[in-house]
């Protein structure tokens, strides 16, 4: 009895391994991935919303290694036009997998993948046919292609597509791979519109071709980033110009693509333009609130932050601060009675005013510290030539003023 139950167990077990695989909903491209989908879930729903909008048939695929195939009327066939001139690459490379490729051969696929070029992909499809085409739909796992007897009606869907794409170094011969990279990622600028654009403008690596005709745009891509990488194929068909059909390309690359991280606006006006602490300039005379956010107020001998004192109310950015308010509303004795409270020596009362007009007078420092930035000067240059100035002004007035 024991024994009946552990063998029926065992097939149990058996039938749930088997039963895996065919559950369809993942794709295999050599590995398997523990994290999440470069692509989000909420980046084809944002893709679709866009693609609902757009005039003409609209379809499109995600595939990513590990992850279920993802997109929008992913079965939907549409006539290839140009991008079917990536199989027939792949077709070409795949017959010479155990030898180099031959001059005649090599001459005709670059001009076929990088510009397009449409003689050169009739010369291949007379060479591999309609037999290498299916061959390389095998290979990657297609399900819904179609030959057609020429190469640009042939039938292909998204899925198939973003299949290819994703298992490109899989079935291409590793003899043959960096030239398939190199064709693939060499694409004219001209041509590097959609999802090229978008990849290009965010730093990304991209592989890809695209196919066009009055009414129609296609392009199908394999991107890369930091290790990762996703297949996107975004078929489109009854489009008003091709113009439209590559706009939209490009609006559901934009919607499936996440962009790069950007430095914060802040970080990267302080990495620009370094605030200058307070601990850098004289310590005479210094306003009490720092010009830097993160760093604490200009201390007094005692240790208590001057903002912080009693009796001195906590003034604005815009406002004087302290006796050089006093100053404009009339006081005339603000000067005097810091160098009073401070026991400073002439020159150092004179640096002391001087840096508190330069830093208040200059909206709290902002001009000097670009100044300084720029390379224009030194602190003390502009202390000196400031000290100067009031000794001067101080010799013009008459006794017993100040």
């Amino acid at each position: 009895m024991r024994r009946a139950t552990v063998l029926g167990l065992l097939a149990v077990l058996a039938g749930l391994a088997g039963a895996a695989p065919a559950r369809g909903s993942r794709i295999d491209a050599g590995h398997a991935s523990a994290r999440p989908p470069w692509v989000s879930d909420a980046a084809v729903r944002r893709a679709r919303a866009y693609a609902r909008r757009r005039a003409g048939r609209v379809s499109f695929a995600v595939a990513e290694p590990g992850a279920r195939l993802r997109g929008r009327a992913v079965t939907r066939d549409y006539p290839s036009a140009s991008v079917v001139k990536a199989m027939l690459l792949v077709a070409v490379l795949r017959a010479h997998r155990h030898e180099a490729l031959p001059g005649y051969e090599r001459a005709l696929l670059g001009p076929m993948i990088r510009y397009s070029d449409n003689a050169a992909a009739s010369a291949v499809y007379a060479s591999v046919g309609g037999g290498g085409l299916r061959g390389v739909a095998r290979a990657a796992g297609m399900r819904r292609f179609a030959d057609v007897g020429d190469w640009p009606g042939t039938r292909i869907t998204a899925a198939d597509q973003a299949r290819l794409f994703l298992r490109l170094d899989a079935v291409v011969p590793p003899r043959h791979r960096r030239h398939a990279r190199g064709l693939l990622a060499g694409i004219v600028r001209e041509q590097r519109w959609g999802i090229a654009a978008v990849a290009d403008r965010r730093g990304l690596r991209i592989r890809f071709k695209g196919g066009w005709r009055s009414t129609l745009a296609h392009q199908v891509a394999r991107v890369e980033r930091n290790g990762r990488f996703v297949a996107l194929a975004v078929l489109t068909d009854g489009d008003p110009t091709t113009v439209y059909g590559e706009a939209t390309i490009r609006g559901i690359a934009e919607r499936l693509l996440r962009p790069r991280p950007r430095v914060r606006a802040a970080a990267l006006k302080r990495r620009r333009a370094p605030c200058l602490s307070w601990r850098t300039l004289p310590p005479t005379g210094l306003p009490g609130r720092s010009p830097c956010p993160d760093q604490p107020a200009h201390q007094d001998p005692a240790g208590t932050p001057e903002g912080e004192r009693g009796g001195e109310p906590e003034h604005g950015a815009g406002e004087p601060a302290g006796d050089a308010a006093e100053q404009q509303r009339g006081g005339g004795h603000g000067e005097q009675d810091r160098a009073d409270e401070g026991g400073q020596d002439g020159a150092g009362q004179e640096i002391g005013m001087a840096t508190r007009e330069l830093v208040e007078g200059e909206a709290h420092g902002e001009l000097w510290l670009n100044g300084l930035l720029r390379g224009e000067g030194s602190w003390s240059d502009r202390l000196d030539s400031m000290v100067a100035q009031r000794a001067a002004a101080d010799q013009r007035r008459p006794v017993g003023t100040r």
